[in-house]
């Protein structure tokens, strides 16, 4: 997969994070809204790092694995450090395993961030739902409770299908239509392209909050390599 990244409208203080290794990408959001939120995010994706789950024969169970670890993790440090109390964050991970005929993408989701197929510029599909009623509070998150419960799936996918990681904010959500229309319109542009118009829209909506995209398109490498990375700070 090539991947390209739009963080806006302000990097500055940003709550979430982003991993991309060999096979494997991972978005988290810190959402107690506190000036811990970028520490709970870098936290989870440590544990995805540390756990490789691209690596392993069984995706699906090292996905719950690396999900259980990241709960522990950010649970135990919020106990033991009363300056950290309360860590939560969301936790999004997709994960390569290529195959003879075709490739598995398996991803795991907890919290209000949507990942997102398109198969060959056609019609753009939830992989996931929020674990949210409405813009409540959320449901289902990293280090809320002891035993917590992912959302894990996979989907086979082809040459030129894309996939998209969006975070929300409490202002600004991608809504279908218009992930829909964006994606649809730069189908046959560069990724980094298509990334970049996402990465613009809370600049038009004029949101001050900070939403990330992560837009990964399959190529015919069959692993993740950065084609482009872009971290732009957007001023609405």
């Amino acid at each position: 997969m090539a991947v390209a990244v739009e963080t806006g409208p302000s990097a500055a203080g940003s709550q979430d994070a982003y991993v991309i290794q060999n096979g494997i990408i991972a978005v988290a959001r810190g959402v107690s809204g506190t000036s811990i939120d970028h520490r709970a995010a870098a936290l989870a994706l440590s544990a995805v790092i540390s756990a490789r789950p691209q690596d392993t024969d069984d995706a699906a169970h090292a996905l719950q694995d690396c999900v259980a670890t990241a709960n522990r993790t950010i649970r135990a440090i919020s106990q033991r450090d009363p300056e950290l109390s309360g860590m939560v964050t969301t936790l999004d991970v997709v994960c390569l395993a290529p195959g003879t005929k075709s490739s598995m993408l398996h991803f795991a989701h907890v919290g209000n961030s949507t990942i997102w197929l398109q198969r060959r510029g056609r019609t753009v599909v939830r992989l996931t739902e929020r674990h949210a009623f409405g813009n409540g509070p959320l449901l289902r998150a990293v280090g809320m409770v002891s035993d917590l419960v992912p959302d894990i799936g996979c989907e086979p996918i082809m040459l030129a299908d894309r996939i998209f990681i969006t975070t929300e904010s409490p202002t600004f959500a991608f809504s279908d239509r218009l992930l829909n229309e964006i994606a649809h319109d730069y189908a046959e542009e560069p990724l980094q392209e298509c990334a970049a118009a996402l990465g613009y829209v809370p600049v038009s909506a004029r949101v001050d909050d900070a939403v990330t995209v992560v837009a990964a398109e399959v190529t015919d490498t069959g692993v993740v390599s950065v084609q482009s990375l872009i971290s732009r700070i957007w001023h609405g």
